[in-house]
């Protein structure tokens, strides 16, 4: 049996005899910063008596210096620390508004090298604005460390995204359902791209809208290459298919093939599972208003309008005889839904003007004298409104699909209305009309050819959305569970159908619930369902969470086209699909991306390698010898001595006191505020002028360590053999650089010897070799 080691703990007694204290589960040197493996009386007294024997003497054990001694070594331990950790806080700082603005330019479409732009702008505002601040100075030097080149815009975009991305994960994840919507259009540069789109419902019946991916389809987009595509990054993404609902196309041949469609050849597919699937219902819309008769009017408008607006001088000409008025006629594209009703609206109010432009410029169109052709016009400017006033409704964000089809039943409920009114003759509900009946009162006015026009898009409405029709018995009742004339046994088999739910358990659950008074009383609140126990009532809730999770339009997906337009433009055609992805992704996201989990991964010092002020000019200067060390990651590790000091500040933080020592180290510290202020060649001619003032010391070799020399913004990432930095070109010749001697238990001092002889010294022919 293996002999239990014996565990040691340290005695804060030995602080005040040995001089020692614990930093990182370590036994440390106040004095010499050596560190003993094992914290036990004997070893730390045995390396007190050999190493500082002269401090018993000097500071008698129990006396008032030994005490102040003790706290001078820990203040100097706390200064080091500082010395650490204020440029890593200013890098900090920097980089996390680094990433600010990249994500804005991101959501703003602008190109990545714009934060270059923004860089230079801040610079040039800074004198005029922080004139009389007092750390007008520190402000400046803020603004020159802000990161923001093309590149390093290009990679905090790129991280940006990955963080919503793995936000976007966590919420899939924690999702009861989901639904989809896919859409598939081509870029500036051709290239076919796939847009999926997610809505996620949560416990707490909260819902979330969100771009799922962006797939770039090289070759074809036949439904089997939107598949394989699809399912390659599902499958990358690790998407719970089991939970998805309903996926919701644009009605394409490839999207809605009866074999070889993509929705198809999903549900073929045996990951996926039996889920309903949709025809965009703006789509739909927009089709069954084709189903009017407008060739005759919108041929003659259409040539009309693009006589005048289409040349410019016509145009001009056109302008000016309307100048009073600051209205412009409206070309006309099938492309844009909503601008057929616009296109005629704008050209019945200016019927007369362009009626009286005809004439002066010689052109006749016997339409405009026509009064049948008159009445036509004003009819269809009417009617054609109410669709677009369809359409606007259907568009939008977080719109469920009960407020879709709420939308249509009273559209068609009003068209209806429309049919009665016009057979009685009753034109309020018709103001163009009503203004061409008044214009010509002897006219008999014959409303029948309308009236099946009305007709015959409301049959085209029912024909059209069948695929919506089968959700019509239970959307009452997810809209208000207590109606009295409910057929409950009707709904519970519907919806049973639709859900794969089990029909007794559901019917059961729902004359359950339609009893519970507490329920009962609380169903008009906009979150009823939020109320409805999963446990009591699981069915109704799988119900229910599935009906609020369907899409029915695909309007996220032809929007998001509209930004990638945007983002991908003509002068930013060769943009990669990655990064196309990610700005997408960071425009559209309702996430913010968290800027602080950069921090963990130190990716301060990778950016200030690449594009800290400088650069090239260090890349002058480096030595044959040396050698350039490439980060295997972006996180750079601190020495123990570092992470021991630094460990050792935050346990002794509060014996810290605001007292000043007339001591050399503490002197010199105060000296760096000032230090900062000075430029590059100023700093170096003050330190020529102290070391000329110091007693010269008696080394063997002269050489300078840059940390000494070069400033901290100027220093190279770059490791050099010794530990040695270059000097900077400009400063090689000037005077013989003193040797450092570098030693583990006097970090970061400097031992300087300067030749005694001034000729030497002031030569500027004197050569010297440096390491």
């Amino acid at each position: 049996m293996s002999k239990r080691a014996k565990t040691y703990h340290f005695n804060e007694k030995w602080e005040i005899d040995y001089f020692f204290t614990m930093v990182s589960e370590k036994c440390c040197c106040l004095i010499c910063n050596t560190s003993v493996a094992m914290p036990k009386k004997g070893n730390l007294e045995r390396h007190f008596n050999t190493m500082h024997g002269k401090y018993e003497n000097d500071y008698p054990l129990n006396s008032t210096e030994r005490k102040q001694k003790l706290y001078e070594l820990k203040c100097g331990l706390i200064a080091q620390r500082n010395i650490f950790l204020k440029p890593q806080n200013q890098s900090r700082s920097a980089t996390i508004a680094s990433f600010i603005v990249s994500h804005k330019i991101a959501v703003k479409y602008k190109p990545f090298s714009d934060g270059e732009f923004i860089k230079s702008v801040l610079e040039e505002i800074a004198d005029p604005l922080f004139e009389n601040f007092k750390n007008k100075v520190e402000i400046k030097k803020a603004i020159l460390d802000l990161q923001l080149s093309r590149n390093t815009v290009m990679r905090r975009i790129e991280k940006s995204s990955q963080n919503v991305t793995e936000q976007l994960q966590i919420d899939i994840d924690r999702c009861v359902t989901f639904s989809l919507q896919i859409d598939e259009s081509t870029d500036v540069s051709d290239t076919a791209q796939l847009i999926v789109f997610i809505r996620m419902i949560m416990n707490d019946f909260t819902s979330k809208e969100e771009l799922l991916c962006l797939i770039s389809l090289k070759g074809r987009t036949r439904g089997l290459d939107i598949f394989n595509s699809f399912k390659e990054r599902v499958t990358l993404m690790k998407l719970p298919l089991f939970k998805l609902v309903s996926i919701t196309s644009d009605g394409a041949a490839a999207m809605t093939g009866r074999n070889n469609g993509f929705i198809a050849l999903c549900k073929q597919d045996d990951d996926f599972p039996d889920f309903l699937s949709y025809h965009c219902i703006i789509h739909q819309q927009v089709l069954a208003s084709k189903r009017l008769n407008t060739k005759d009017v919108m041929d003659t408008t259409f040539k009309i309008v693009n006589s005048i607006r289409g040349k410019p001088l016509q145009r001009r000409l056109f302008k000016m005889q309307n100048e009073n008025k600051e209205v412009d006629l409206i070309l006309h594209t099938d492309v844009r839904w909503l601008n057929r009703s616009r296109f005629l609206q704008r050209f019945r109010d200016l019927l007369d003007d362009i009626v009286q432009f005809l004439e002066d410029r010689g052109d006749s169109f016997p339409q405009m004298r026509d009064v049948n052709w008159l009445c036509d016009l004003a009819f269809l400017a009417d009617f054609t409104g109410n669709l677009s006033d369809l359409n606007l409704k259907l568009q939008g964000k977080n719109i469920i699909i009960i407020d879709l089809i709420s939308c249509i039943s009273a559209f068609k409920a009003n068209a209806l209305i429309l049919i009665r009114d016009l057979e009685k003759k009753n034109l309020q509900r018709f103001s163009n009309l009503e203004d061409h009946t008044r214009k010509y009162p002897n006219v008999v006015f014959d409303s029948k050819k309308y009236v099946i026009e009305i007709k015959a898009v409301i049959d085209d409405f029912d024909v059209r959305f069948n695929d919506f029709k089968k959700l019509e018995d239970v959307i009452p009742f997810i809209s208000f569970p207590f109606k009295e004339d409910l057929n409950t046994p009707m709904t519970a088999k519907k919806a049973a159908q639709l859900f794969q739910i089990d029909e007794v358990s559901l019917e059961d659950e729902m004359i359950n619930m339609r009893c519970n008074v507490y329920l009962k009383a609380r169903s008009s609140e906009n979150n009823f369902w939020h109320l409805v126990s999963k446990e009591e009532f699981p069915n109704l809730r799988q119900c229910a969470e599935s009906v609020y999770s369907c899409f029915g339009s695909t309007y996220l997906c032809e929007s998001a086209f509209s930004y990638l337009l945007q983002t991908k433009s003509e002068a930013r055609s060769r943009l990669t699909d990655m990064h196309s992805e990610d700005s997408l992704r960071l425009a559209l996201s309702s996430y913010t991306p968290e800027f602080e989990f950069h921090e963990n991964e130190n990716d301060i010092e990778d950016i200030n390698v690449i594009d800290s002020p400088g650069s090239a000019e260090r890349q002058e200067i480096l030595p044959t010898n040396a050698t350039k060390v490439t980060p295997k990651s972006n996180k750079q590790k601190l020495s123990t001595f570092q992470e021991n000091l630094l460990n050792a500040i935050e346990k002794n933080r509060t014996q810290t006191r605001q007292e000043e020592f007339d001591e050399n180290k503490h002197f010199l510290l105060s000296l760096l505020p000032s230090m900062r202020k000075m430029d590059t060649e100023k700093n170096f001619q003050f330190r020529i002028e102290v070391m000329e003032c110091m007693t010269p010391a008696s080394l063997p070799q002269t050489t300078y360590l840059a940390s000494s020399i070069i400033p901290p913004s100027e220093k190279p990432y770059y490791q050099v053999p010794s530990e040695l930095y270059p000097l900077p070109y400009q400063y090689q010749n000037v005077i013989p650089p003193p040797q450092l001697d570098i030693s583990s238990r006097n970090l970061q001092s400097n031992y300087l010897n300067i030749s005694s002889s001034s000729t030497t010294q002031n030569d500027p022919n004197t050569n010297y070799n440096h390491e």
